[in-house]
């Protein structure tokens, strides 16, 4: 990922979703969590492109790379991916 995806990434975490969920660490954040966030985000008016960037931050945030389970071999192959 370039720097300037690392720092748009970062401004969401620091502007939107570290305000809302306090001190959770992201591994320990629930789905009901989630949920919670993007539906305060969606009721403060934000369009629903911020919503989406929101929620892409924080799976790819809570699952690196390697464990994301969008990413997963499995996912992938699966019948209707095939």
């Amino acid at each position: 990922m370039s720097e300037n995806g690392r720092a748009n990434y970062q401004n969401c975490l620091d502007k939107k979703v570290y305000p809302i969920l306090g001190d959770v660490k992201m591994p320990e954040i629930t789905p009901a969590q989630i949920t919670a966030l993007l539906l305060d985000i969606q009721a403060t008016g934000k369009a629903h492109a911020t919503v989406i960037k929101v929620y892409t931050v924080i799976i790819f945030t809570r699952f690196p790379s390697h464990s994301c389970p969008l990413r997963s071999s499995a996912y992938r192959t699966a019948p209707a991916y095939r």
